[in-house]
Parts: structure tokens; C-alpha cells; sequence
């Protein structure tokens, strides 16, 4: 890649849009040189929303709507998962597009 000592040497890199380390589950993957990640290309697919540096597994957004409680979970499979705050608190959204149960 670089035409140093590991010449050949590839490895699997997802696309990422946002550059956040996390590729787009549904982008299919390349054979990328390993200097590559972060410059477009991340080393794992599970990223839930790849236009959003901030959404990364494990990250909450609210859902909105009639139940302000409603929030989604970015899963590590870069699938989400519906949930709800506690009884009494509401989810706040923040202006990364995160939110937080309060």
C-alpha cells in the first residue's frame, strides 16, 4: 500500500461518510489499505445513521411524537433498538442529534 514492508496486505474497510470509525451496515465492504480508515472507510458496519458523526453504537436518539419517553438505541449490530426512558423522565434531544433520558 504504501511501498513499505507490507506490500499486498489488505484489509476489510466499510464505508463511512460521516468519518466517525463506523461504516454504513448496507454499504458492502472493500479491500482497503489499513491507512484508509478514517479517511472514508471505517473498520466496522454497524453504524446506524452514517451522516451524523455523533450516532455511533450505543448512542440514543428520541423518537418523538406522543410518548416523549420514546427513544431509539443504536445497536453494535447497526440495527436500533426501540426503548423508553424511565416513568419519570422524557427523552431530551441534544443538538448532535443525540438524546438523553432526564
Amino acid at each position: 500500500c504504501d511501498t513499505a514492508i507490507d506490500e499486498g496486505v489488505l484489509i476489510t474497510g466499510y464505508p463511512d461518510s460521516d468519518r466517525d470509525g463506523y461504516g454504513a451496515p448496507d454499504a458492502g465492504s472493500s479491500q482497503i489499505c489499513d491507512y484508509q480508515l478514517g479517511q472514508g472507510f471505517g473498520a466496522y458496519a454497524n453504524d446506524c445513521e452514517d451522516g451524523n458523526t455523533a450516532i455511533t453504537p450505543g448512542s440514543i436518539v428520541c423518537v418523538g411524537g406522543q410518548n416523549p419517553a420514546a427513544l431509539r438505541i443504536c445497536q453494535s449490530d447497526g440495527g436500533w433498538l426501540a426503548a423508553v426512558c424511565s416513568v419519570t423522565q422524557s427523552c431530551w434531544a441534544q443538538p448532535n442529534g443525540t438524546g438523553i433520558c432526564r
